[in-house]
């Protein structure tokens, strides 16, 4: 596929073409000086100009026989690699560039970015998680990062009611579940560690009374990480923990049910 057929895929992908990429071939943008790799998804399908279709505007994609609107603040990018060519590593800051300019474009078309900390090209974990997070991505777990979109960036409310009070003891004993996590050597010591985050990010939440806190005072961020931990301590406890337990924790965490203006509604949904 020539480049000036990824360039009709998607508006996105003709700004990217323009970044200095003159061919494209398989997912991969490829430039004199550097390498990118990346999909285009709403969760539910991976748009690929491989497949044969293109999106007429940001929001209609279309191949033969079928046409189909897209919201566009569901598209996320999947960012899967950015590469240096070897005989160019000496032009410091290449990679840095190029990151900029996909966070720039991604705020352009209000989309998430997702990708996996790789270290096979000897670039230590560290490294690569302080270079991301210094873009504005997040460490959600399993060494995968998110990059809101800009428009979740920028929200101060997400939801106006209070966190139930019951909710507290979820929160409480998905942090007893992290403690003692943290303490089984039997887990890699990267995977403490990431327990150790979750830890203080509860013990956060926990140090204000539930009376006062409300999802309208927590950032998006805040909120979606909340989230996480809890699901992360259901899946932690399967590991080492009675199916009563498991079951318990389950019904505690999904089926809290709260009541804003008369209308019951899940507090995730």
């Amino acid at each position: 596929m020539s480049i000036l057929q990824a360039r009709a895929f998607h508006p996105l992908y003709a700004d990217i073409a323009d970044l200095g990429f003159d061919f494209y071939f398989m997912q991969q943008f490829i430039g004199e000086d550097a390498k990118l790799e990346l999909t285009l998804t709403d969760r539910r399908v991976f748009y690929k100009p491989e497949n044969g279709g293109r999106f007429v505007d940001v929001g209609t994609y279309e191949r033969v026989g079928m046409r189909q609107n897209i919201n566009p603040d569901h598209m996320e990018i999947e960012l899967n690699y950015i590469g240096i060519h070897e005989d160019r590593k000496k032009k410091q800051g290449l990679g840095t560039q190029l990151l900029r300019a996909i966070c720039r474009l991604a705020d352009k078309y209000n989309m998430q970015i997702n990708l996996s900390i790789d270290t096979k090209f000897n670039t230590p974990y560290k490294v690569l998680r302080k270079w991301y997070e210094s873009f504005g991505f997040i460490y959600i777990h399993d060494r995968n990062m998110t990059r809101f979109r800009k428009s979740e960036r920028e929200l101060n409310e997400v939801k106006q009611f209070p966190l139930p009070q019951t909710y507290r003891g979820v929160v409480e004993y998905a942090l007893k579940v992290y403690e003692l996590g943290k303490k089984d050597k039997g887990y890699p010591e990267e995977t403490r560690k990431e327990f150790n985050e979750s830890i203080k990010r509860l013990k956060k939440v926990l140090q204000t009374p539930f009376s006062t806190v409300t999802l309208a005072n927590l950032s998006f961020i805040q909120l979606f990480l909340l989230h996480t931990d809890v699901d992360g301590a259901e899946g932690l406890l399967m590991d080492f923990e009675e199916p009563s337990e498991y079951k318990n924790f389950l019904q505690w965490s999904k089926g809290q049910i709260v009541t804003v203006q008369g209308e019951s509604e899940s507090l995730w949904s």
